[in-house]
């Protein structure tokens, strides 16, 4: 079965939890998910690890695309408004999002990619000049990969890279799980080594037991 799916939505630009009037634009967003092969064992589509351990290739390929249209928030709806005098500071923002989820037989592979950019990027104050502040743009992707053993411990590498208005932040990623219960009750540990364009080199050990119902 070829399982494809599309999404709008329309939104005030401001985010949740916003009961004012609508400041600046509107913000509009579309969605197009394609499964070539079918769709996942339920659950399954948007989740980590293959729990299930497809017997048949699955694959899951989606593109969105939102715009923010006379953003007043540097981050599109998130982040600090941008007050400059007694206005705000408007910038239409434009986002693309890109991503892919497949699984098979315990294998699991997830990539990412995101690139937001703006019509208006330096914020400039009443009189048009700049305050020294940018809306917030850039571009970042990401790619992990697990494999599930048959006792439910899983092994799984992840390598990530974000670049926000020119800073850019590097992960390398190693972790184990063991899933007691699916997801809703599993103990995980993962050390990544992290690198930044400011030459910033840490060492990042995690330790955790997540339970849901």
């Amino acid at each position: 079965q070829f399982y494809v799916t599309q999404q709008y939505s329309l939104s005030q630009g401001e985010g949740r939890n916003v009961t004012a009037s609508n400041l600046g634009g509107y913000e509009h967003t579309f969605k197009l998910e394609v499964m070539p092969f079918g769709n996942f064992a339920k659950g399954e589509a948007y989740v980590g690890s293959d729990l299930k351990r497809h017997e048949k290739f699955k694959l899951a390929i989606a593109t969105a695309y939102d715009i923010n249209d006379r953003a007043v928030r540097n981050r599109g709806n998130m982040g600090s408004y941008m007050i400059v005098g007694s206005s705000f500071f408007e910038s239409t923002i434009s986002t693309l999002f890109v991503d892919a989820m497949a699984k098979y037989k315990g294998f699991s592979l997830m990539a990412e990619y995101v690139s937001r950019t703006s019509d208006k990027k330096n914020i400039t104050d009443e009189n048009g000049v700049e305050t020294g502040q940018q809306v917030k743009e850039g571009f970042g992707y990401n790619f992990s990969t697990g494999y599930l053993l048959k006792s439910n411990w899983e092994f799984a590498g992840r390598y990530t890279m974000v670049n926000v208005n020119d800073f850019t932040e590097t992960q390398y990623t190693f972790g184990i799980s063991k899933y007691l219960k699916g997801h809703k009750l599993k103990v995980q540990s993962d050390v990544s080594w992290m690198e930044t364009s400011f030459n910033n080199r840490n060492l990042l050990y995690r330790f955790q037991v997540e339970w849901s119902l």
